[in-house]
This record gives C-alpha cells, structure tokens and sequence, in this order.
C-alpha cells in the first residue's frame, strides 16, 4: 500500500513538472515571437525612415485578444465607405495653417495626464471626455483648472461598454446626460457597475456639451479643415490601428508600417 502511495506521489509529481514545463517552453515561445515582432517593426522603421521609435510598452505584450479588447470605437459601414474612398483620393493638406500646433503647450496645458483605460474596451469615453475636459479649461481661459471627467460614468450610465461603442452615441449622450467629475465616480474598467454608485447629488456635478456636430458633415474632412477646427479647440477623432502602434514608445511622430485591428480613438488612454 505504501509502495502505490509512494507510486502515485511519484506520477504526480512528474505530470506537475511536466506542466511546468510545458507552461515555461510556451512562455519563452511567446516571448520569443514578441521580440522577434519588435525587431522586425524597427527594421522597417529604420528601411523607410520613419521618424518614431518602439519599444515593449505595456499593451505589447497583451494578446492580439487582448489588444483586441483595448479598440472600443465603432464605425459604421458608411463611415468605412467613406474613409476607404479618402484614403483612395489621397487628399493632401494646402499651406495655410501652422505647421505644428499642440494643446500641452498653447499658452499653457490645457490637457491633463494619460490615462489607463485598463482592459475595458473604453477608448470612445476617454476620447471624448479628454476633448471635453480640455474645451472646459479654454471656455474658462484658465489651464490650470485641470478638468478630470469620469469615465465610469460614461461606462456605467450610458448604453456603451468595454465592447465599445460610437462616436454618434457617445456625443449625443454627452450633450443629452453630460457625465460627472473622476472624484465622484473614479474608474474601475467595469461596466457592470450601476450607475447608482456614483457620489451623491451627481446630478450636481456633471458638465454637458451644448451641441456638436462634424467637421464635414457630408464626407471626410481635407487636413486643412480639420487644421482648422484644432486652433480653437481639440477634435474627439478616430483612425485606424495597426500591430505596430502598440510598439509605440515615448512621444514618437508615428508612421503606419502595417495593417491591424479595428479603429480607437485619438489622445488615447494607453500611450507609453
């Protein structure tokens, strides 16, 4: 009886390595084909000339599920029709506008930090309350107000989730309900949260848009329009992600090597 007790341990023990080691090789395997991706993103950077750097980052080593999950913006086949047939047309932007133009040092910063929208689906309420946020601080001529808008409230109290949702929705929704400050309902990635936990007297505290509408109402708007919306305020955007943005490292101009993944928006809540 000893000797089968004994036995038996034994056969444990080894399937328990067995696994572990299974698990070890896939992880080196993994790993593995993370750096290999990564070289081959800088060569080709390097091959065209592209001016922006990369590096492991905290989304490039999530799953290609995972990264998945981070693109919440939804388009809709109209709005794909119509990108598809800009990019075709190559529109190019005339001379006009300043060449550069950014938001962080305008007088001021009338942005606040980055965040993390964690594994949620959420881009489309970053996006748009980092808009709203910064339109806020230059409606009050004053940078350092520092507007931080919550995003779980958009998350808990709207019809949009960690699946995503559109920017139609997502701004009507501002302008109907508003949303509420980051004190009083801070973020947790959980959409399954009810509403009802947000602070008391939240009704109170929420800032609403009045209006809003597009660039080009009809098509996409040419550089130079949207050149010159960003002089008076920042625009709530979206574009198309690639594998090698998540390579993106430290404030890089960033060129598209590649074609990936659906759309998200801009000004986003996982840059490195």
């Amino acid at each position: 009886m000893k000797t089968m007790t004994q036995s038996r341990s034994h056969k444990i023990v080894l399937i328990a390595v067995l696994v572990i080691f299974l698990f070890a090789a896939f992880t080196t395997v993994a790993s593995a084909t993370k750096e290999a991706k990564l070289a081959e993103i800088q060569k080709a950077i390097k091959e065209k000339g592209a001016n922006w750097t990369a590096g492991k980052t905290s989304v490039s080593v999530l799953s290609p599920e995972e990264k998945m999950r981070l693109c919440g913006l939804e388009f809709a086949p109209k709005d794909q029709k119509a990108f598809q047939a800009a990019v075709e047309e190559g529109k190019i932007a005339p001379v006009g506008q300043p060449s550069s133009l950014d938001w962080r040092n305008k007088g001021g910063d009338w942005t606040i930090s980055i965040k993390d929208q964690g594994s949620c689906g959420s881009c489309w309420a970053f996006g748009s309350l980092a808009a709203l946020e910064a339109q806020i601080d230059i409606a009050a001529n004053e940078p350092t107000v520092n507007t931080d808008l919550s995003e779980q409230y958009m998350l808990s109290c709207s019809e949009g989730d960690c699946s995503g949702w559109d920017l139609d929705s997502t701004m009507n929704f501002l302008r109907d309900n508003g949303a509420t400050d980051e004190a009083c309902f801070s973020y947790q990635a959980d959409d399954t949260i009810p509403c009802g936990d947000a602070c008391p007297y939240c009704e109170g505290r929420k800032w609403n848009i009045t209006s809003w509408g597009w660039v080009d109402p009809v098509g996409i708007p040419t550089v130079e329009e949207v050149k010159a919306y960003l002089q008076n305020r920042p625009l709530v955007t979206g574009f198309d992600v690639y594998e090698d943005f998540f390579f993106v490292y430290g404030r890089s101009i960033r060129t598209c090597l590649e074609r990936s993944c659906r759309r998200t928006l801009c000004r986003h809540s996982w840059l490195e």
